[in-house]
């Protein structure tokens, strides 16, 4: 079976380094909060 990866263009504006990325991302259940807390924690420890 072949999977339809074109939502996740890496030339979107929407990535998953965004927070509406991010955010989708939760919302599908491909990552869980812990996971999403991290990635904006790190965010926002690098600047």
């Amino acid at each position: 079976m072949v999977e339809d990866y074109s939502e996740y263009d890496l030339y979107e504006e929407e990535s998953i380094y965004s927070d509406s990325g991010r955010e989708k991302l939760l919302e599908d259940g491909e990552i869980s909060l812990s996971e999403y807390a991290f990635m904006k924690g790190y965010d926002e420890a690098m600047g």
